[in-house]
């Protein structure tokens, strides 16, 4: 199971996140699109389960550019290319990423996946988890390599096997009125944003002065997560986006942020692993 983070870095993940956390799920019924945290007030009703102890070892991480054609599945038909057209397409997409192309940048512009929005990235998943001709592309390359086009039931993919780079996260939120997402019936619907400052400091402070992560998340963390001591789970480089892995990677394991501000609160972030 992959828990993902939309609350706390939405804007950084380029994501659209749709306020739920959940694990990787089907992009067009086969494709892990990957997607983001943090529930929404409904969601918030149920405890979330706790993250996972660790990452699983057999699994692909990889990103891609889906073409559809009239006739594919999920493509509204009259509105794409023919199936001779988009295999063109993709093949000269192909061309231009073994040519030194920015993929990411071609499938923010190109492909018709969700997964475009974050640059085509899927996450990672283990075998069986993908429609097979994807999956059998991913795996019959090494990291880095983009296998021929591949055809499955959605469309024509250009992919690229992407490196399973991975730390394990926490953190404490602090969420204020002005902040996105924040449920109406919740605490942080009635705080300002300085005394969400003023919450955040002083979480700072009691984690300066040796107070455990786990205790200082229960008592001022907001988020149904905080139960778990702000344990987010398992993050791939390239799943949150660059902004995100910048702060979150350059931390050694055990490293904590200063105060990280989004339009969804004020964050404290630890690595874990």
């Amino acid at each position: 199971m992959r828990i993902l983070l939309c609350l706390a870095f939405g804007p950084l993940l380029s994501l659209g996140c749709s306020g739920e956390r959940t694990t990787p799920s089907p992009s067009s019924e086969g494709l892990p699109t990957g997607a983001t945290v943090e529930p929404s007030p409904a969601a918030a009703e149920a405890p979330p389960a706790p993250p996972p102890e660790a990452p699983k070892a057999a699994r692909a991480a990889a990103r891609h550019i889906l073409i559809p054609y009239d006739g594919a599945k999920g493509a509204p038909y009259g509105k794409n290319l023919s199936r001779e057209e988009a295999k063109a397409k993709a093949e000269s997409l192909r061309a231009e990423v073994l040519a030194g192309g920015d993929l990411a940048a071609l499938a923010q512009k190109h492909s018709s996946d969700a997964s475009a929005s974050r640059g085509g990235f899927l996450g990672s998943a283990e075998p069986g988890a993908w429609v097979k001709p994807f999956e059998d592309a991913v795996w019959s390359v090494e990291i880095g390599g983009v296998p021929p086009v591949v055809e499955s039931e959605f469309g024509f993919h250009v992919i690229r096997r992407e490196s399973l780079d991975e730390i394990r996260l926490r953190h404490v939120v602090v969420q204020h009125a002005g902040a996105r997402g924040v449920p109406k019936s919740s605490a942080a619907a009635g705080r300002t944003r300085e005394e969400a400052q003023a919450q955040a400091e002083e979480a700072l402070a009691a984690l300066a002065a040796g107070e455990p992560f786990e205790a200082v998340a229960a008592r001022l963390s907001d988020g149904p997560m905080a139960i778990h001591g702000g344990d987010l789970g398992w993050f791939l480089r390239g799943e949150l986006g660059p902004a995100f892995d910048e702060v979150a990677f350059a931390l050694p394991v055990g490293g904590r942020s200063a105060l990280v501000e989004t339009p969804f609160g004020l964050h404290i972030i630890e690595r874990m692993e």
